[in-house]
């Protein structure tokens, strides 16, 4: 399995999500498309890497609490929010963290695909950041518990 960044869509409008898919394909990126915020985390690996475009109003996880999970578990994926009812912005979470954006639906291709090229770039650097701790982590664990500690 390659690690390629992915763009991981989650709509449950169909024509949303293929419209989405051929957006993104259309700019060489690697996409998967979900309708379901549970099929997503079924097939979800925190070391995956990319951003997921997730929409707002999913019928039985919103993308709120699919958000949520994800930090519970750790998640460092950026997040891009699209709505088509501007009112549920004031509900958003803050633009910190791994939210990269909070779009209303209709959004301009281009507008959108300039903001997952940004998640990708942020995606990237958390994976780097990640990995270089990973690296310290398992060298102090080699020296705190070595042969010489008894451990």
């Amino acid at each position: 399995m390659t690690n390629e960044p992915t763009v991981y869509i989650v709509d449950d409008n169909t024509a949303v999500r293929d419209g989405l898919t051929m957006l993104c394909e259309s700019d060489h990126l690697k996409v998967e498309s979900y309708a379901r915020a549970e099929d997503f985390l079924e097939r979800f690996s925190p070391t995956r890497r990319g951003c997921l475009v997730l929409d707002v109003q999913l019928e039985t996880m919103n993308g709120f609490e699919l958000y949520a999970e994800l930090a519970r578990r750790g998640s460092r994926l950026p997040v891009i929010f699209l709505t088509a009812d501007a009112t549920v912005a004031t509900d958003a979470p803050p633009q910190t963290g791994n939210v990269v954006e909070f779009l209303i639906k209709p959004v301009d291709g281009a507008t959108l695909l300039e903001h997952i090229q940004q998640a990708l770039r942020r995606g990237a650097r958390a994976a780097e950041y990640n990995g270089r701790c990973r690296g310290v982590h398992a060298r102090w664990m080699t020296f705190a518990w070595g042969p010489s500690c008894g451990g």
